[in-house]
């Protein structure tokens, strides 16, 4: 069957083996448009980080009280453990504790390791100061 093949292109005139040459050389191959790939490898990455981050919620569980672990949220990003806490009451309480020796502690214990810890209050959207209250109807036109 290759030598068919072969037959059949000595046939072909040059002109013609050109094109078709050129024809094979310029047109785009069939392009793999699948997302395995990309779904792979972001399973991976999640993968990675949630191996990172559930022996460090153990930690951080086992270091920090649990009236204020409960209240709080962590994050390993890049050596930095981010902590969100819910409001500022939690935020001092926790900050006094970190500084009292509960950081040490914890940098012990991680099974990663802790550059920094930052603690971060989750906000809540509100209007700016001196904006104006969104009503239905202005006034200001009177």
């Amino acid at each position: 069957m290759d030598n068919d093949r072969r037959a059949a292109r000595d046939r072909v005139t040059p002109a013609a083996r050109r094109l078709e040459l050129l024809q094979q050389r310029r047109t785009w191959g069939d392009r793999d448009t699948s997302l395995a790939p990309s779904l792979i490898e972001i399973r991976k990455h999640l993968q990675k980080q949630l191996d990172a981050i559930d022996p460090m919620q153990q930690a951080w569980d086992s270091v920090i009280p649990e009236e204020l672990a409960s209240r709080t949220q962590i994050r390993l990003d890049k050596g930095v453990l981010r902590v969100s806490v819910q409001d500022s009451s939690i935020r001092f309480a926790l900050d006094r504790l970190l500084r009292a020796g509960a950081q040490n502690e914890l940098v012990r214990r991680a099974p990663v390791p802790i550059r920094s810890v930052k603690l971060e209050a989750k906000t809540s959207r509100r209007p700016r100061a001196g904006a104006r209250a969104s009503t239905t109807r202005s006034t200001n036109g009177r």
